[in-house]
């Protein structure tokens, strides 16, 4: 496992050589989160041979900053990419900072026949948003989302645990956000909730703010979901 580059790059382009052990070797890249990179050109010593990887499964990711990898050090450490390297997937990770229930995600299809979607929304709408705007725009999320992908099994992630759960913003806490959801849920057959709630300790050393994982808290939110799916037998 390597980490290449500066935390504050300054460099436009470069290269990167790494000498592998002889035989089979399986090599993933990670991408930086927060600025669009790009793989010119893969150069292979003699007689070796490159083939690409089969995951066993495609999953969508929707998301916020937590989402996004934002405050994890490296992309590498994302609870997407964490997520996918313990279950073998392939992940499409459109977590996009400061997200809430928009019409973006449901515009037009990220991609074609995803296996899973995971949705984890809320945060940034019970931070922002009226009570009655909340309910009004996520209901229209999650009808529409399941008319975009019929037939794709969707879970949704509750909002996380917070420092300020209980501080009552636009006549209501995080607490009674969580409850709109889950009673709204309920209508969708083609929708199953995951509450994640106690699975990163309640513990501000697992934050950065009190609100994004540390690189800790993103393996523990990994850790969770992995589980939680596997005991509803989709992975």
């Amino acid at each position: 496992y390597a980490e290449i580059g500066e935390e504050k790059s300054r460099k436009d382009a470069g290269c990167y050589y790494t000498e592998l052990p002889k035989g089979f070797n399986r090599v993933t890249l990670f991408f930086p989160n927060l600025f669009r990179g790009r793989l010119n050109k893969i150069e292979l010593s003699e007689n070796a041979n490159i083939e690409s990887v089969k995951k066993k499964r495609k999953i969508l990711f929707i998301g916020d900053s937590i989402t996004q990898g934002y405050d994890a050090k490296y992309a590498g450490n994302s609870y997407v990419n964490r997520f996918a390297l313990k279950t073998d997937s392939e992940v499409i990770n459109v977590g996009i900072g400061g997200a809430r229930f928009d019409e973006f995600w449901i515009e037009k299809k990220f991609i074609n026949n995803p296996d899973l979607i995971i949705v984890a929304l809320g945060t940034n709408a019970w931070k922002w948003e009226t009570k009655d705007y909340f309910k009004r725009t996520s209901e229209k999320f999650f009808k529409e989302l399941c008319s975009l992908y019929l037939n794709t099994p969707i879970f949704v992630l509750l909002p996380i645990w917070r420092e300020e759960k209980y501080s009552d913003i636009f006549q209501g806490t995080l607490i009674d956000a969580r409850k709109i959801l889950t009673r709204m849920l309920q209508e969708y057959s083609q929708i199953q909730m995951v509450d994640l709630w106690n699975i990163i300790p309640h513990d501000n050393s697992y934050y950065s703010d009190g609100l994004h994982p540390t690189d800790q808290g993103m393996e523990c939110f990994a850790n969770g979901l992995v589980n939680e799916l596997k005991t509803r037998m989709v992975l």
